[in-house]
């Protein structure tokens, strides 16, 4: 049998047109927000001290798997290990409830220097406006051989962390623990800022350090930090690149 062809109205050829004028120009709208928020980076910190600062490379911000493979500076972040993040209410066997907790593993090499990271998410916040979010809180710990040399826990965007100093020997005297306090931060360069947190400032007196957790991530050392203080933030630092904030 013939086809048929319907013959529209001027108008309605008018309207369809207009239509997909409108989509077009929504979808590159669209487009042209979501890669300026993607371009936003973390506001350098603000200290009265030196800070340096350290490239990170291979760190690629996602909700749905970590980094595999991450330098910061000199270190070498290897060995990464977890719980597998799978869709909500789906797991590579059939359906699941929502998972709610996370663990996941690593090492840092910087040199002869070998750091282990052992860190665990947990739900935080639901939010239900809008799509809908879940937020997670995160703590790390990081060991020598299998002593602890440093904590982390974060809750909210917002927490505390501990460089554990070391008892008094033959050749050296005791150095006490040093603590920082932990701030997710979301301004930006330029004076913007973001719904996401964009990277983590640490603050203990005039000791500062910070992490930007964005897609052109970097390590920031005040100068009043130690070698091996800096190695061991390092460590927490690979902590937070590899944590995912949301799900």
């Amino acid at each position: 049998m013939p086809k048929r062809f319907m013959l529209l109205p001027h108008g309605a050829l008018l309207a369809r047109a207009s239509a997909r004028f409108d989509l077009a120009r929504f979808s590159a709208l669209l487009l042209l927000v979501l890669s300026g928020c993607a371009a936003l980076n973390m506001k350098p910190p603000e200290s009265a001290q030196r800070v340096s600062t350290a490239p990170v490379n291979g760190h690629a911000p996602s909700h749905t798997s970590r980094d595999q493979a991450l330098t910061i500076g000199a270190a070498k972040v290897r060995d990464v290990k977890g719980t597998p993040i799978y869709p909500a209410g789906l797991t590579a066997y059939g359906r699941m409830p929502d998972q709610t907790h996370w663990d996941y593993q690593y090492q840092v090499r910087d040199g002869s220097s070998v750091l282990r990271g052992e860190c665990a998410e947990q739900v935080g916040e639901v939010r239900y406006y809008g799509l809908g979010e879940t937020l997670l809180d995160v703590s790390c710990r990081c060991f020598l051989g299998q002593r602890p040399v440093a904590d982390l826990n974060v809750t909210g965007g917002a927490g505390k962390a501990t460089l554990f100093g070391s008892p008094a020997n033959t050749s050296a005297r005791a150095l006490p623990d040093q603590r920082f306090a932990v701030f997710g931060t979301r301004g930006a360069e330029g004076g913007k800022s973001s719904r996401d947190i964009l990277g983590y400032r640490f603050q203990s007196g005039k000791n500062v350090g910070a992490i930007d957790v964005t897609k052109a991530a970097r390590a920031y050392y005040g100068e009043g930090l130690s070698k091996d203080d800096q190695r061991v933030l390092t460590c927490l630092y690979a902590g937070l690149l590899l944590h995912r904030p949301r799900r």
